[in-house]
């Protein structure tokens, strides 16, 4: 999926390169740069996203009770239950908190909470300057509120 992801944006920003390269009477009143620049962005952002796909750890959310390393669940093994840690005030910070938490072991997720007060609005990949709540396997909660107390709920 990933490959396709590539490929496509790839092919994006090579068609924002044509755009911006063909003689400018073809594209009326400068309407080719806008043309080339959303091209462009769209490929970009394919070709991230296409990365991204390739990572297992960034779309990865909790991990398995005992498969740590995202392989398939053994007999016997089931999901954790996800568990609201600690609401951030944005996107970044989350990302930092999610890596502390990675690296102690402790597989973690955030999503997009409202600044008023629904939950998961799903509008933090549009504005990654909005709230989202950080959670993590129900059995790793209390470790996660051991190692980092600064987490805990108001």
């Amino acid at each position: 999926m990933g490959d396709r992801r590539i490929i496509g944006g790839l092919a994006l920003i090579a068609a924002a390169i044509a755009v911006g390269v063909v003689p400018h009477r073809v594209f009326p009143h400068g309407s080719w740069a806008v043309v080339s620049i959303v091209l462009f962005w769209a490929g970009l952002t394919l070709v991230g996203r296409g990365w991204r796909a390739g990572h297992p750890d960034r779309s990865r959310g909790i991990g398995t009770s005992a498969t740590q390393n995202g392989g398939p669940l053994q007999p016997g093994e089931s999901y954790d239950t996800p568990v609201r840690l600690a609401r951030m005030p944005n996107v970044p910070i989350a990302e930092i908190w999610r890596q502390r938490l990675h690296e102690n072991g402790i597989q973690s997720f955030y999503k997009g909470a409202s600044p008023f007060g629904a939950s998961s609005v799903g509008i933090t990949n549009l504005n990654q300057g909005l709230p989202v709540v950080l959670f993590v396997g129900e059995h790793d909660l209390e470790r996660a509120r051991e190692l980092f107390p600064e987490l805990r709920e108001a």
